[in-house]
């Protein structure tokens, strides 16, 4: 009984392993794309985007990651904020590394109006971010900046920020794919940085701090849902504190790019896969738990064994 049960948490314990293992391994290539809410409000914040774009370059060459940077920036429906200037989304910048491109993308970036609070934050998460030439090999992150929540849903696609996730976390991928490789986009992690730009000081004190809970919660929510963090900028000067504070903990906070991709078949499906994985690990962890408590083994090694097991598979 005791040679039976070594094998069977020999294996399980190898299989652990194999999964910590994945996860310490160190990614060498990077895509980062900023993801920008360019109405009237930001203009402060913008300025200041503009104005350390260099210092984001050189922390991103701090890194020794083989780096790409894109910019996608957006508004509102044209329709909805009645201002031709506006749209849901523009990919201001595909992935370069080259510097000058770079700096070229986030100053050629001008202000719409964007009409009330909520802004089209999904469509560019979504259509914005899935239209990039994102390297299959690389670590993926954005980093989110505005100053007001997202539309939800929008009224002309039906997005939601759980649409936005779901597609972040997976990628809208068809059969085709999960028959073959997946997709090649994959994970990307959100994180957010919400700004309480001059317009919502304006509000009273009520309206004021409904707008900066609604911001906070839509930002946190979107980033801590694909494995990011949010942070708050009480003004346009410390977005670059948080940008650079990212940058500098990108390789802690990023996950491998060589981990398994998961797919979904769309937003139905979404936590499916992990409830499955669930379901799959529950029979070995209740296997391990019951019988290490029934079998009396008088070897020290096994018990140390039995020990560091728990450890690792019981929290």
């Amino acid at each position: 009984m005791k040679k039976v049960l070594s094998i069977v948490l020999s294996v399980v314990f190898a299989c652990s392993c194999l999964m910590i293992s994945a996860d310490a391994v160190y990614f060498k290539y990077l895509d980062l794309v900023f993801v920008i809410d360019s109405t009237s409000s930001m203009v402060d914040s913008i300025d200041r985007l503009q104005a350390d774009m260099t210092m984001y370059i050189d922390a991103l060459e701090k890194t020794r990651k083989n780096y790409r940077v894109a910019i996608v920036d957006y508004r509102d429906f044209a329709e909805r904020s009645e201002s031709e200037k506006d749209y849901p989304y523009k990919i201001t910048l595909d992935f370069t590394e080259i510097v000058g491109d770079i700096l070229d993308g986030i100053n050629s970036l001008d202000l719409g109006y964007g009409g009330d609070g909520p802004e089209t934050i999904c469509s560019a998460l979504i259509d914005g971010l899935d239209q990039l030439s994102w390297r299959e090999e690389a670590a993926k992150a954005a980093i989110l900046i505005g100053d007001a929540p997202a539309l939800d849903p929008e009224p002309n696609t039906g997005y939601t920020k759980k649409t936005a996730v779901n597609d972040l976390r997976y990628g809208f991928v068809g059969i085709p794919d999960i028959i073959t490789s997946g997709s090649k986009r994959s994970h990307v992690q959100l994180f957010t940085i919400a700004v309480i730009s001059d317009y919502i000081e304006d509000y009273e004190d009520d309206e004021y701090e409904r707008m900066v809970d609604w911001i906070i919660d839509d930002f946190s929510y979107l980033a801590k849902k694909t494995g990011g963090k949010s942070f708050l900028a009480d003004d346009e000067w410390e977005i670059t504190d948080h940008v650079l504070e990212i940058i500098g903990n990108i390789e802690e906070w990023i996950v491998d790019p060589d981990e398994p991709i998961p797919t979904t078949l769309g937003t139905k499906f979404e936590g499916v896969l992990d409830t499955v994985k669930t379901i799959f690990l529950a029979p070995f962890v209740f296997l391990y738990m019951v019988l290490s408590k029934v079998v009396d083994s008088s070897s020290a090694g096994f018990n140390s064994f039995l020990a560091f097991l728990e450890r690792v598979f019981v929290k």
